[in-house]
């Protein structure tokens, strides 16, 4: 503060010099805040772009090794529906690892 208030300034200027150092320090602040308050992933597409803004860091890693999974060219599932809202999905390579998936959808009250 020494180096930018000068005993010689009237203060005026001083003040305006202070409101502007405030108001720097403020926007300083509000971008940590928004780098911290969101995540921000190299190489992430538009889905887990959008993913990342929803769910923690921990959620974000968990699903983002299964999405490129399930995008690459080499990964089939074969579906059986047992139920409007139930399936079985069978890994093309490994047939004894299945997945059961519900997709109805659960509201609490």
């Amino acid at each position: 503060m020494k180096e930018i208030l000068k005993p010689e300034m009237a203060l005026d200027e001083c003040v305006d010099t202070l409101m502007f150092l405030q108001a720097v320090a403020e926007m300083q602040y509000a971008k940590k805040i928004t780098d911290v308050g969101q995540m921000r992933y190299n190489g992430a597409d538009e889905e887990l772009d959008k993913l990342a803004r929803e769910v923690s860091a921990f959620a974000y890693r968990l699903v983002e090794q299964q999405y490129w999974l399930s995008k690459d060219r080499k990964t089939h599932y074969e579906l059986k529906e047992i139920h409007s809202s139930l399936f079985v999905l069978t890994s093309g390579d490994d047939a004894a690892t299945t997945y059961h998936v519900d997709t109805s959808v659960r509201t609490e009250s």
